[in-house]
């Protein structure tokens, strides 16, 4: 008897997080539940990224049920990403350039920061059709080489030709803790007779833990 907006929110918050996280649902608001650790959270006791996109999830379930298969509504985020690292950043970005394309959905993200354009170029792969406010009201304002500077990417390293223990010691696997909620336990240990699958999780999937890997093939 789940409800339909629960279930699409759920949905979403998983893809957004690459499956670390879930929904559900206490006596009076929602909670998310940490699938590595295996714990229930509170809104307030979440980082402002993670609640950020709970709540972007939520919403844009709320939206389809409204829309009621009628066409795509557009969304309007003011200022919603710009308290994510820019790891989150990349995975709200990737989801709403997903929701774009698969069901013609117009997106305006409202921003401060000039990287943020520059950022989700880099992510998705597109450049965003950019509107520049202070220059419309103010005349061309100076850009700075810092406003579109960019962290480096981080890329999963290869493996080579190599044991799975060097390449283990390579990405830092943590050793098996018995101690440890089983959820945590990262997938190299699963995986290490197959570390072409094990890189392509870790690097196109962003799966790293068993908690989140029972998420995605659930």
């Amino acid at each position: 008897h789940e409800p339909e907006v629960l279930r699409e929110a759920r949905a979403l918050f998983g893809r957004f997080t690459h499956q670390a996280w879930d929904i559900s649902v206490g006596e009076a608001d929602l909670l998310a539940h940490d699938r590595a650790l295996g714990e229930v959270r509170p809104l307030v006791a979440l980082s402002s990224g993670t609640r950020m996109q709970l709540l972007l999830a939520v919403r844009l379930a709320w939206t389809r049920r409204l829309e009621n298969g009628r066409k795509a509504l557009p969304l309007f985020l003011d200022e919603a990403l710009t308290t994510s690292d820019e790891s989150r950043f990349a995975e709200v970005a990737e989801s709403l350039e997903i929701l774009c394309r698969e069901e013609g959905r117009q997106v305006f993200y409202l921003s401060a920061r000039q990287q943020e354009s520059a950022l989700w170029e880099q992510v998705t792969g597109r450049a965003p059709h950019r509107i520049d406010l202070a220059a419309l009201r103010f005349g061309q304002a100076e850009a700075e080489v810092e406003d579109y500077t960019l962290p480096p990417a981080q890329e999963v390293p290869e493996p080579d030709d190599e044991s799975g223990e060097s390449y283990a010691a390579r990405l830092g696997v943590p050793p098996v803790d018995p101690d440890r909620s089983p959820g945590a336990l990262h997938i190299f240990h699963l995986l290490r007779d197959d570390l072409l699958l094990l890189h392509r999780l870790m690097s196109e999937w962003r799966v790293i833990s068993l908690g989140q890997l029972e998420g995605l093939l659930s």
